[in-house]
């Protein structure tokens, strides 16, 4: 079981979250750079640099709330997001923010 996450001081690394209940995954990294501070990523949207962490909006739904994972899964949850944005706006991974339905999915 890993141990339990800093409430002082958010972990850099890639994460997976749902921005709502039944949702897609979506991919999200926090990342700090010595000199510039503070920087969290989000569904492709990125916010920061700032030294203070917690004034990006987003580091606390991330730091909290995404479970971690991979680069490589981040990577390919923000591309096939991309992707579906312009080749099938009805896909899932289109809409993040709706709840995924059976009704929905329908093969590629």
């Amino acid at each position: 079981m890993p141990a339990p996450r800093r409430s002082d001081t958010p972990k850099p690394g890639f994460y997976l979250l749902r921005l709502v209940r039944g949702g897609p995954w979506v991919g999200a990294s926090i990342s700090f750079d010595p000199d510039a501070g503070w920087s969290v990523m989000l569904d492709g949207e990125t916010q920061g640099p700032s030294l203070d962490p917690w004034s990006l909006p987003n580091m606390e739904r991330v730091h909290w709330g995404g479970r971690e994972s991979t680069e490589a899964e981040v990577v390919y949850r923000i591309g096939l997001k991309r992707w579906a944005e312009i080749h099938k706006p009805g896909h899932y991974a289109a809409n993040p923010r709706k709840a995924v339905s059976l009704d929905d999915l329908i093969p590629f």
